[in-house]
Parts: structure tokens; C-alpha cells; sequence
């Protein structure tokens, strides 16, 4: 089942913030019939509001419009306009007789679990998946790893997520073929589980190649314990299939266990370079980096994102869930 998000949404001041903002009051269109008319309001991404003016004589109106919504319904006579549907990353308001449509909010960033905003290529909230087992096609590809299920207990929204456990590699993630995409912006809502006293090495749970096997690979992860990000622990991005070899990028960035972060990652790739960037909550942990070396098959042909929990050499066992997974061309919010 598709979540449909709520709250409005805000002006991004960077590719993935959904900081709050007002947009501006639309402005009227030509009169309809019968003396109807229709506001547009400036703001995507907000709340619409689907009212219509009264006929004159008193018949209906002609709906508001917005941006960020779908049109309300024209006025019956003498009463409201039904309500807007919600805009991307709004909520409906009730149409009031006589008004005009208005919305609020500002660059309408994607939020929730929502497929239905501009870009949007893959969603998923598990809530309409079957508890304890691999989640379904069509999203993902079908894979018989026991590792990898959907969990009935623990969820950032509603009641079911994705549960990573432990296991070596990629193959038992959760596979979607994206292939068709040069540019993702990629949101989870993850939360960890207690680190165990083995805790080491990397732990990868979101992951793009061009092929299922484990290299090459970009990999967002977290260290601990680790020579590499011996400085700096944390949440970290490794790529591989670039001249010279593996790199890692350390954020020093630590996370608490039991606990929902929103991690965003965008990924671009063109012909000899890839590119990423990570947040947390909308804060950036890792900056903008392009790799202009690129020396495998990035830049054309297959292309697989990977979610879940993966380990690259160390014994660590603590899961990973994921929830409200959202991928897109255009920048993706943390919202709800």
C-alpha cells in the first residue's frame, strides 16, 4: 500500500532540505461562466485548497487550481467547492464558497512513501507485503534469502518495514533494476540495532552497481572499530570500480541504535565518473564528490540499487530496518 504523506511541503534549501515556507496567494484567472472564477496559487509542494466562487446566477464555479494539488471541484450553487486533493507533500483543504483556490509550502520536495510525485520511479512502505517473508515483486526482484524479511513489529509509519540480519555480501538485499537512471535521488527511513561486541568492519545498507555481486560498488554504510575510518567512525560511502582502487569517504558521523534516521543519498553516473552525496535528517554528512576516474561499467547498461544490510568482513550481527523507501529523478524530503 502506498502511504500518502501529510504536512505541507517546504522550501529546500539544498537538493534534499524541506525547511518550512509560505507560497504566495494565486492569483485570478479569467472570469467563468456565469461569474465563476479560479485562483493558482504560487506554491508547489503545499496544501490546495478546491474552492470555487458562486455563480451568478447561482450556479457552480469553476474550480481552484494549484501546482502543488489537484483541482477542487466546482461549487454547487449557493454552497462550498468540494475540497483540493493534497499536493505533494500536502494535505487537502476544504473548499470555502466564494474563494479562491491558494497554496502554501515551497519547492514541493517528494515526502512520505508517496509514487505519486513528478519523478518518482520505485516506493515502498512494506505495509502491503506478507510479515516474515522476502518483500514482493514488482518493487523488488525476487530473491529466496532468509536473512532479508518484512517485519510486522517494528515501523517508522504504519506497522510493517524491511529487516536487514546479519549476512555477508549484497546477495541477500533487497534488488531493483533501475538501469534506466543516470541521476537517483534515494531516501530510507533506517534504524540500527545494538551494535554487538564484535562490532567491526563495514556494515553496507543502500548500494548501487551495475552488477549483483559485490564489486563494483558504491556502498553506504557505517564503520566501527575500523583501520579505515579508524579517525572518524560512522557513516561512511565506499566506491570501488575507480582507478587506484577501493576509497572511503569517513563522516565521523555516529548513530544510535533503536532510534529512525532519514538517509538520503544522490547518485549520479556518466560516462567515466559517478557521483554522491549523503544526508541525515536533512543535514549533509558526507558532501557533494564526483570521482572523474571511474574505470567500470558505470556510466551506461545495468544498474542495481541494493537495500538492506550487507557486512563486507566483519562478524558484526546487529540488523538494520528500513521504511518509507522512496527513489526519484527529483530531490526527495525526510517528511513524515
Amino acid at each position: 500500500m502506498v502511504v500518502a504523506c501529510g504536512g505541507e511541503g517546504g522550501a529546500g534549501q539544498d537538493p534534499f532540505a524541506n525547511s518550512a515556507g509560505s507560497g504566495a496567494a494565486g492569483t485570478p484567472l479569467t472570469s467563468g461562466a456565469n461569474g465563476g472564477s479560479s485562483g493558482v496559487p504560487a506554491g508547489q509542494g503545499g496544501a490546495s485548497s478546491g474552492s470555487a466562487t458562486e455563480g451568478n446566477p447561482p450556479v457552480g464555479g469553476i474550480a481552484g487550481q494549484s501546482t502543488g494539488g489537484a483541482a477542487g471541484s466546482g461549487g454547487a450553487p449557493n454552497s462550498a467547492g468540494a475540497s483540493g486533493a493534497a499536493g505533494i507533500g500536502g494535505t487537502a483543504n476544504g473548499g470555502g464558497a466564494g474563494t479562491s483556490g491558494a497554496g502554501s509550502g515551497g519547492t514541493g520536495a517528494v515526502t512520505g512513501a508517496s509514487c505519486e510525485g513528478s519523478g518518482v520511479f520505485l516506493c515502498d512502505d512494506f505495509e502491503s507485503a506478507v510479515a516474515g517473508q522476502f518483500p514482493s515483486a514488482p518493487t523488488w526482484d525476487p530473491n529466496s534469502c532468509t536473512s532479508h524479511a518484512v517485519d510486522g513489529t517494528v515501523a517508522h509509519t504504519g506497522s510493517q518495514s524491511l529487516r536487514g540480519g546479519a549476512e555477508q555480501y549484497p546477495a541477500c538485499m533487497a534488488h531493483a533494476d533501475i538501469s534506466d537512471q543516470t541521476e537517483v535521488y534515494a531516501r530510507s527511513w533506517i534504524r540500527l540495532g545494538a551494535a554487538s561486541s564484535d562490532s567491526g568492519h563495514e556494515i553496507g545498507v543502500l548500494e548501487f552497481g551495475p552488477t549483483l555481486a559485490d564489486n563494483p560498488e558504491l556502498r553506504v554504510g557505517f564503520r566501527n572499530n575500523d583501520s579505515v575510518c579508524v579517525q572518524a567512525p560512522g557513516v561512511e560511502v565506499t566506491v570501488d570500480g575507480v582507478a587506484g582502487g577501493e576509497r572511503t569517504t569517513c563522516s565521523g558521523v555516529a548513530l544510535e541504535a533503536n532510534r529512525w534516521y532519514c538517509l538520503q543519498v544522490h547518485f549520479t553516473r556518466a560516462p567515466g565518473s559517478i557521483g554522491f552525496s549523503v544526508q541525515i535528517d536533512g543535514s549533509s554528512v558526507v558532501p557533494d564528490t564526483t570521482y572523474s576516474d571511474a574505470v567500470a561499467a558505470w556510466s551506461d547498461g545495468p544498474m542495481f540499487l541494493k537495500l538492506g544490510r550487507s557486512s563486507y568482513g566483519g562478524n558484526n550481527v546487529w540488523p538494520v530496518w528500513h521504511d518509507d523507501v522512496v527513489l526519484s529523478t527529483q530531490p526527495v524530503g525526510c517528511d513524515p
